[in-house]
C-alpha cells in the first residue's frame, strides 16, 4: 500500500527548514537502489560536518523496513569511507520514515533494532503523530525532535546588551591619559609609585 503523497509532502514542510536551518543542502543520493523498492524512495542531504539520507517507506512491512535500511546505511557506508570518515571528520544520518505510528509487534521490533544500532551512523525512526491539541492533526516534529543534528533550538531574541563597564579608579585613567599624550613610561610609573606610597596603608616592598 502506497503512502497518501500528502503525508510526505508534511514531512518535507517539517523537514526541509530544519535541514536548511543548520547548513544542509538537497543533493543527489549516491547509489542506484535495488530494481525492486517497491516504492521506497531515498533522498539524501549534505552539510559541511554530516550527511543525512531520508528513507521512505511506504508500508509498515518489516522486511520492506530492513531492505530499505540496510540499502542506505551500506551507501552510507560507502559515502563516509570516501570523505574519510576514519578521522571522524563527518557525521552519517539515517532516517526511516513510515506513514503511520508502528502497530505490530514485528513492525516494533524492527525499527528498534534499526535505531539501536550504531554501527557505520546515527539512525532514527519517524512518522507523524496526532496532535491532541489540535484536532488531532498529524505532525513528524515529535519524532524529528529525537534527531541530534536537528534538533537545536530556535534562534533566541537577542541578549539586551549589557549596561557598559564602570570605568575604572581614577589614578588608571590619569596615567592612560597622560601615556597617550606622549609622557615617558618611566616617568610615569616612578610618579605613580610615588603617589602609591603617599597614599594610607599602602606598604611597597
Amino acid at each position: 500500500m502506497s503512502a497518501p503523497t500528502n503525508v510526505w509532502q508534511e514531512l518535507d514542510a517539517e523537514l526541509i527548514p530544519r535541514l536548511s536551518a543548520v547548513g544542509f543542502r538537497v543533493i543527489d543520493f549516491p547509489a542506484n537502489p535495488p530494481t525492486e523498492t517497491n516504492g521506497v524512495v531515498y533522498t539524501a542531504f549534505a552539510a559541511p560536518y554530516a550527511l543525512l539520507f531520508c528513507v521512505r517507506i511506504p508500508s509498515t512491512n518489516p522486511q520492506q523496513i530492513v531492505n530499505g535500511t540496510n540499502f542506505a546505511c551500506e551507501t552510507m557506508r560507502a559515502e563516509l569511507a570516501k570523505a574519510g570518515a576514519k578521522d571522524w571528520s563527518r557525521d552519517g544520518y539515517v532516517l526511516a520514515a513510515i506513514q503511520t505510528a508502528p502497530s505490530s509487534p514485528e513492525t516494533k521490533q524492527c525499527l528498534r533494532s534499526f535505531e539501536l544500532s550504531r554501527s557505520v551512523c546515527r539512525r532514527h525512526a519517524i512518522w507523524p503523530e496526532p496532535q491532541t491539541t489540535n484536532n488531532n492533526a498529524r505532525s513528524w516534529a515529535g519524532r524529528l525532535d529525537r534527531v541530534t543534528v536537528l534538533a537545536f533550538p530556535e534562534a533566541e531574541a537577542p541578549a539586551i546588551p549589557a549596561e557598559p563597564p564602570s570605568p575604572g579608579p581614577k589614578f588608571l585613567e590619569d596615567i592612560h591619559n597622560r601615556l597617550k599624550s606622549g609622557a615617558s613610561y618611566k616617568v610615569v610609573a616612578e610618579e605613580a609609585m610615588r603617589l602609591a606610597r603617599e597614599k594610607e596603608g599602602f606598604h611597597a616592598s
